[in-house]
C-alpha cells in the first residue's frame, strides 16, 4: 500500500544524519557585540549580534575565516 510505502520512507528519513558546516565566527565568540544565548541557540556560533542582524549581512571573511570586523569589542 501506498502508505506503508510511504511509512517506510520517512522511517528511513528519519534515521538519516543531517549535518551543515557552521561558520568558525573566531572574533564573534568574544565580542560584546554578540547576542545573548538563548534556551536553543548560542548567539555567537549562530552569528547573530547587535551590528549585523542576520549571518547573510556579516562579510564573510568575518564569518568564515576569523577575519577582522570593524564593530569588534572584545569582552572585559
Amino acid at each position: 500500500m501506498v502508505s506503508e510505502e510511504l511509512k517506510k520512507k520517512k522511517d528511513e528519513e528519519a534515521l538519516q544524519i543531517w549535518a551543515a558546516i557552521s561558520p568558525s565566527a573566531e572574533k564573534c565568540r568574544t565580542c560584546i557585540n554578540a547576542l545573548d544565548d538563548t534556551e536553543f541557540t548560542v548567539g555567537a556560533e549562530k552569528c547573530y549580534c547587535k551590528v549585523f542582524v542576520a549571518p547573510d549581512e556579516k562579510p564573510t571573511d568575518v564569518l568564515w575565516n576569523g577575519g577582522d570586523c570593524r564593530y569588534y569589542v572584545g569582552e572585559i
